[in-house]
């Protein structure tokens, strides 16, 4: 009699945290946040000089469906990695350039939400355009559409929304720092005779 108790309380008890497993978290912005290790040459001419637009695209989470990257979170943790590589300007009114990010596509690869306890690795492939300009000459100084697959192991949860969040975190997280690469390796040029700084614009890359 005892033994049977304890198993129905041991089931009920793994029952009721597969059904709050099962509801899907979003990818947060401090997961989704690069580290300092790219950083602004310290006489690079987007040193302290840019701001973040509004980014676009992005889904909101349902708890039900899975998890996604919201815009907003994203933006947050865009803003707060090119702050940890010196990238941001202090303002918006004062930085010189302004980098435009869309989230085209973050899909979980062989996803079912109904499987909410597995020890299967969760992949993530996203796909996310950055658009870097020049606010003073109107120049493009990058164009590229970054795709990231991203595995987060069988180990790292037995549940598998957690895992899926933690595979859209880590595909939007290395995205940037890929962004964070590029944006180090962009230099200018002399102030031309107007005296105006002309940041040399490399060639966008093609789509």
């Amino acid at each position: 009699m005892i033994d049977l108790r304890r198993r129905t309380v041991l089931l009920l008890s793994i029952a009721a945290l597969a059904l709050g497993a099962g509801c899907a978290a979003g990818a947060t912005a401090q997961g989704m946040t690069a580290g300092p290790a790219a950083r602004a040459p310290a006489e690079g001419p987007l040193r302290g000089a840019v701001a973040v637009l509004p980014v676009r695209g992005g889904r909101a989470t349902h708890r039900l469906l899975g998890s996604r990257i919201a815009g907003s979170d994203f933006e947050q943790a865009l803003v707060e990695s090119l702050r940890l590589a010196a990238f941001l300007a202090p303002s918006e009114a004062e930085a010189r350039f302004a980098l435009q990010a869309e989230i085209v596509e973050a899909e979980t690869v062989d996803h079912n939400p109904l499987l909410v306890v597995t020890d299967t690795s969760q992949t993530v492939d996203s796909t996310i355009h950055y658009l870097l300009t020049d606010r003073r000459s109107g120049a493009v100084l990058l164009d590229r559409r970054i795709e990231v697959p991203y595995t987060a192991p069988g180990h790292t949860s037995m549940i598998t929304e957690k895992r899926n969040q933690l595979a859209q975190e880590g595909s939007a997280r290395e995205s940037i720092e890929t962004l964070l690469d590029e944006l180090a390796a962009i230099r200018a040029t002399e102030p031309d005779a107007a005296g105006a700084p002309d940041a040399g614009a490399p060639e966008a890359t093609p789509e």
